[in-house]
């Protein structure tokens, strides 16, 4: 997915996109009302969105379905996601995972003059349970935004703005190293029980126990050790969650050695 430049706030309003699933009620039924008066006919109720699509449970197959680069409107801006949509369930325990991932780039030195987006294979997300109750629907988004800003000189430069209307402010001072990049994970389902993952090429991350992976939210972030396996070139960082919410790994500035 590649970034574009926003001037404005995009914010994920987790309140428009409600965490509770609603199926939509049949209308037609009539109750008789004492003194002849009309019968009452059940109107519709509204159907919730969950990232960009109506949460409705069906007696369709029992399946899933994960999609990347999704485009949803949210607060007038178009934002791409990884999503999870389970119409009639999945009801099978001991399946697989599902993963959601969008890509991943390390913003720790965004603020040096003449940067410019660049595409790599790092990836960050959530493994989550298959076992889906009939409307589910999960998704994943990137919080980090690139706004364009100008030097004392006049020179264009970039900026990161971390962006987030469940997570006002988006606390990243509070990390106890810089931000790499976060993620928000947002779904309708009972619990939440699921893996935050980041993936990041060793070239990129060359120590990964300096790494933590952090949940942010309005009291600060709370940052823990991730678990990290060796994936040959890579590192696989992960954390158990069991809340929606904000995700951020952070790391200290590597040096670069110059010859």
């Amino acid at each position: 997915m590649n970034r574009q430049t926003v001037n404005q706030r995009i914010g994920l309003t987790l309140s428009a996109l409600s965490l509770t699933l609603l199926a939509a009620c049949g209308g037609g039924g009539e109750q008789a009302l004492s003194g002849g008066a009309d019968p009452v006919v059940a109107q519709p109720a509204s159907v919730t969105t969950v990232c960009g699509v109506e949460a409705v449970a069906t007696s369709g197959p029992q399946l899933y379905s994960v999609l990347g680069n999704q485009p949803i409107l949210i607060n007038e801006y178009e934002v791409l996601v990884t999503r999870l949509t389970s119409p009639g369930g999945y009801p099978f325990a001991g399946q697989p995972d599902a993963t959601l991932l969008v890509p991943m780039e390390d913003l720790r030195n965004v603020s040096f003059t003449g940067y410019t987006p660049t595409t790599t294979d790092n990836r960050m997300g959530v493994n989550m349970s298959s076992n889906l109750a009939a409307g589910s629907v999960a998704c994943v988004a990137g919080v980090s935004r690139i706004n364009e800003a100008y030097d004392v000189f006049g020179n264009p430069k970039a900026v990161v703005v971390w962006d987030s209307a469940a997570v006002p402010g988006m606390p990243v001072g509070s990390l106890p190293t810089q931000p790499i990049n976060g993620f928000e994970y947002i779904h309708n389902l009972a619990t939440t029980q699921a893996t935050a993952v980041f993936t990041m090429a060793k070239t990129d991350l060359a120590d990964p126990a300096s790494a933590s992976i952090c949940r942010l939210s309005g009291a600060g972030a709370d940052c823990r050790a991730p678990n990290v396996v060796d994936s040959g070139s890579r590192w696989t960082l992960q954390l158990p969650i069991t809340q929606s919410g904000v995700y951020m790994l952070a790391a200290p500035v590597e040096m670069v050695a110059l010859d």
